[in-house]
């Protein structure tokens, strides 16, 4: 089966589950070094390879009871090592004497948007947990606060970076 490289990436994290094409999308957004991206042909592809994982038995999607928006979520059967990744014209690499810099500084946001990603479903877990118990919500409320500020926090470094980037790619 083939899916692209960097949803590949997104979606084989081992904290990462129950999402959201969006969500998907955005982190594919964030890990490419295309600017120009077109969001709107990449949603489709995220919605595609999803869909071939569902019909593969990899993950299962679930439907909110407004019917707004799917989750994904993988089974027992998802293994990374059965996606075979295939690249698409999602990334372009940079040429010319900044490359080193640049190509560090790429793989700085990378990790970095990895820990937002993280971050993100950390919060999620917690208020899902907060929802579920009731009686525990002051408990869950300090996690929330601490998980809500790295997110913040980790927003901030992206934008750093990504400007920083910015300036370098004019230089060229």
């Amino acid at each position: 089966m083939n899916i692209d490289s960097l949803i590949s990436q997104v979606i084989c994290m081992k904290n990462i589950n129950r999402f959201s094409v969006t969500e998907v999308r955005c982190a594919v957004i964030a890990l490419s070094q295309d600017e120009k991206i077109d969001i709107t042909r990449l949603r489709q592809v995220v919605y595609d390879d999803l869909n071939k994982l569902v019909k593969q038995g990899l993950l299962i999607k679930k439907t909110a009871s407004n019917g707004k928006e799917s989750r994904f979520i993988k089974t027992e059967a998802f293994e990374p090592k059965l996606i075979v990744e295939e690249s698409k014209a999602f990334t372009r690499k940079p040429s010319g004497k900044l490359c080193e810099t640049i190509n560090s500084l790429y793989a700085d946001l990378s990790t970095l948007n990895a820990d937002l990603l993280q971050c993100m479903g950390a919060l999620d877990s917690f208020l899902n947990l907060k929802q579920q118990h009731p009686e525990l919500s002051d408990e869950f409320k300090e996690f929330i606060h601490s998980t809500k500020e790295q997110k913040h926090i980790l927003k901030g470094k992206i934008a750093a970076t990504e400007e920083i980037l910015k300036k370098l790619k004019e230089k060229k």
